[in-house]
This record gives structure tokens, sequence and C-alpha cells, in this order.
């Protein structure tokens, strides 16, 4: 639970940058970094234009986004059948 607030409390538009806050922090990041194949919600969403990505909106919204669900809303379990 201690790592859930840790991620709503950086929710919060903290910068002007392009660069998610929740970039680090965010349970799909990881994923992004180890499979070349997803890094292009990364460099879409997280180093790009973070505001439109659906988790963030989420975490500022106060809760906790699921960890399936990828930044356009979609649920990366479906994708991957």
């Amino acid at each position: 639970m201690g790592s859930e607030l840790h991620f709503l409390r950086r929710a919060k538009p903290v910068a002007k940058s392009n660069t998610c806050p929740n970039k680090e922090s965010c349970q799909l990041f990881p994923l992004f970094r180890l499979r070349s194949s997803l890094q292009y919600w990364m460099e879409v969403y997280c180093d790009a234009d973070y505001r439109r990505c659906v988790r963030y909106q989420r975490a500022c919204e106060g809760s906790m986004p699921p960890p399936n669900i990828l930044p356009n809303g979609k649920d990366i379990h479906k994708l991957t059948r």
C-alpha cells in the first residue's frame, strides 16, 4: 500500500516538462524499458504527452490504475491474446 500512496502523491502535475512525473513509479514502466516492442508506449505517453495517459489521469483522480491498463486505456491482456 505504501508504494500505491507514493504513486498517487506524484500523480499531480508538477512541471511543464513533457515527461510524466509518474514515469519511474508506474507499474508498466519496467515492462516498457525491458521490451522493445512496448517502447512505443513510453515514447508516445511517458516521454511526450503524458497528460493523455489514462493511467496518469486515473492517478490524478485519486485511484490506483490497474497494472493491466495501457496508457490508451486498453487492457494489455486483451491485446496479447
